[in-house]
């Protein structure tokens, strides 16, 4: 696991070896264990290792035999070693035992193909001297960052953005349209990002950059339709979970004490359960809540008992969330509006006191229809049937409910039910997972922004566009995973993870096992009201019948009541009259008045509030503070 990144000079010369010294000096915290780099013709490649594999081997740029081929590598392959005795025998020779030399041999094989052998996750670089020429690759599902700016001098690519604005030559205007999307959607979809002119390299893509120009390429997509499933309902219950065991035992590889990042829910609880399976001695990491309305200690304290594990807790209050917020915001290099990125710097920050790698459960919804959302798009159909006379009543009666202060309240549901019901199937989707309707937006930003309100679902859109085909339940499906999962959870794990030094792993990730899920039928997943039902029922033999049946809740925060607490002069301040004129982003008086309505209890705006609270701690480090180390 490291940090990578890099320089391509357009115009002729090096790369200056300072400036991508200082490009790699960033991102320190993602690989404190080491640093390599590299200036050869044109090319500048840089990283920093968080040591996992081959300890004492593992050191980057690695090359191959002939040294006119070298990489570096961002991620872990988990089937390295399968690569490497077929690469042996055909001849390769290997001088270490890491998983990094692995795709310089491979790239000698198959030249760019050379991402379609790989069960990992990863981004790496690898500079072929002899045919002066760059590969770059994001995995599939899009676990490990890619940052790229094509200009007229240079390329620059690297982990984080905060690489790139390093150089003197990286592009620093706001993206506009990208400020929009973010608070439309609470997160930037790839391929945009915070600045104009820095793209997110998106999953399944490779780059390539020669003397002719930059060639993007997509090598991999899922496809979320029913294919033929030969075999009856226990027979691919069978199938799921041995193919996530199989992910399991793959990505328990590591030469480093691993762990689990334990919610109590059903997807982490079935790594830990399968871990066990395999005989692995398992440490496991929970966080809670001092409000007991929003703590899940007990149900994660549960699945450590039920598997014997080392199990460590940490319960938060207001006050040591308002202390890590400013190292948290240094962390998000763009906005991204998932309130749990705290708890999740905060777990990830416990883990890395005893382990340096720990698996998690993420994916597990998108794959196999976790998400509440899932049956407001059955319950839309059926409101899509009532009268509109009755709908307007309806919406009248449910704007009277006061203020709720949880995500699982029935005020909170209800109106946020009902911001998205009329819409079509993808941009509710959105809406109900996201902040500000355009309507909104355009009531919120300035004159000067108006632009940014111009078409904030336009990635929905076009997620939709591309896989209209899939229809249905599947369609969101897809649209969670390609944009949701990819460009907010992912994000949010890998940054706030590797803040402290700590890999991630996700085993229901694995891209063979996402293939397989994605084909089978959506009514074995959604079954009726029942979310995850094929995932439940693979793993009840594993699994306690209290957990199977416990319903997900996953980090709701007591934000609401932190607004009107102990977070309201952190929220005052940053939403100042003068911060926002300084800005210019946003009108004070609407501003303003979310903030009162909040602070007296008639409306519950946490929703609305965050993502600007993000936007502006954001603007004061990496606009008007120019991305400062």
């Amino acid at each position: 696991m490291c940090g990578i990144c890099g320089v391509w000079e357009l115009r002729g010369g090096s790369p200056d070896e300072a400036i991508l010294r200082s490009m790699n000096d960033r991102v320190t915290h993602r690989g404190p264990d080491d640093a390599g780099w590299l200036v050869d013709g044109p090319a500048g490649l840089a990283m920093r290792r968080l040591s996992i594999v081959d300890l004492a081997g593992g050191r980057q740029p690695q090359f191959n035999e002939s040294g006119d081929v070298a990489v570096v590598f961002n991620g872990e392959i988990y089937n390295h070693r399968e690569l490497r005795e077929g690469l042996q025998a055909r001849g390769h020779l290997f001088s270490t035992d890491s998983d990094t030399e692995v795709l310089v041999h491979l790239y000698e094989e198959l030249g760019d193909g050379c991402v379609e052998p790989l069960n990992g996750m990863f981004t790496f670089a690898i500079w072929d001297k002899s045919r002066q020429r760059l590969l770059l690759a994001r995995d599939r599902l899009g676990i490990k960052p890619l940052y790229l700016a094509v200009t007229r001098d240079r390329v620059l690519f690297g982990s984080e953005l905060k690489s790139l604005l390093a150089h003197p030559g990286c592009p620093r205007e706001v993206d506009r349209l990208a400020l929009g999307e973010f608070l439309a959607c609470e997160y930037i979809p790839a391929p945009r990002s915070a600045f104009a002119g820095i793209e997110k390299v998106p999953g399944g893509t490779r780059v390539i950059v020669e003397a002719g120009g930059v060639r993007r390429e997509r090598y991999w997509q899922p496809l979320f339709a029913p294919r033929a499933t030969p075999g009856t309902f226990a027979d691919h219950t069978r199938e799921v979970r041995d193919r996530l065991r199989e992910a399991v035992r793959l990505q328990l590889r590591a030469d480093v004490p691993l762990g689990v990042l334990l919610s109590g829910g059903l997807d982490s609880g079935s790594v830990v359960a399968l871990m066990h399976d395999l005989g692995t001695p398992i440490e496991t990491f929970s966080i809670g809540f001092a409000e007991r309305d929003y703590d899940e200690l007990d149900g994660a304290g549960e699945v450590a008992r039920q598997f014997g594990t080392r199990h460590h807790t940490l319960r938060l209050g207001a006050a040591e969330v308002r202390d890590v917020l400013p190292a948290i915001f240094d962390n998000l290099d763009e906005p991204l509006a998932d309130a749990s990125v705290i708890p999740t710097y905060l777990v990830s920050r416990l883990a890395r006191e005893r382990v340096k790698v720990a698996l998690s459960g993420d994916g597990g919804d998108e794959l196999f229809g976790g998400y509440e959302t899932y049956r407001a798009h059955r319950l839309a159909a059926w409101y899509g049937r009532v009268p509109k006379v009755l709908r307007r009543g309806l919406r009248w009666g449910v704007g009277l409910l006061p203020a709720g202060g949880s995500h699982r309240g029935l005020s909170f549901k209800a109106k946020k039910f009902l911001r998205g019901a009329d819409l079509p199937p993808a941009e509710r989707n959105a809406v109900w997972w996201g902040s500000y309707t355009a309507g909104e937006l355009r009531e919120l930003l300035t004159d000067e922004w108006q632009e940014a309100a111009h078409d904030p679902l336009a990635a929905v859109r076009r997620v939709a566009g591309e896989h209209a085909g899939e229809g249905g339940l599947n369609a969101m499906f897809h649209q969670d995973l390609s944009l949701y999962l990819q460009d907010d959870l992912l994000v949010k794990v890998d940054r706030m993870s590797m803040a402290n030094s700590l890999e991630v792993r996700v085993p229901f990730l694995d891209h063979t096992l996402v293939e397989y899920a994605a084909g089978l039928p959506v009514e074995w997943k959604v079954k009726g009201w029942t979310l995850k039902h094929l995932l439940r029922q693979a793993m009840a033999p594993l699994l306690p019948p209290a957990l199977l049946s416990r319903p997900k809740r996953g980090f709701d925060l007591p934000l609401g009541p932190w607004l009107r607490g102990p977070l309201k002069e952190f929220a005052g301040d940053l939403l100042s009259p003068a911060s926002l004129r300084e800005a210019g982003w946003f009108k004070g008086e609407v501003v303003g008045r979310l903030l009162a309505e909040h602070w007296s209890g008639r409306h519950d705006h946490r929703q609305l509030l965050w993502p600007l609270l993000v936007c502006e701690a954001w603007r004061r480090r990496y606009v008007a503070g120019a991305g400062r180390s």
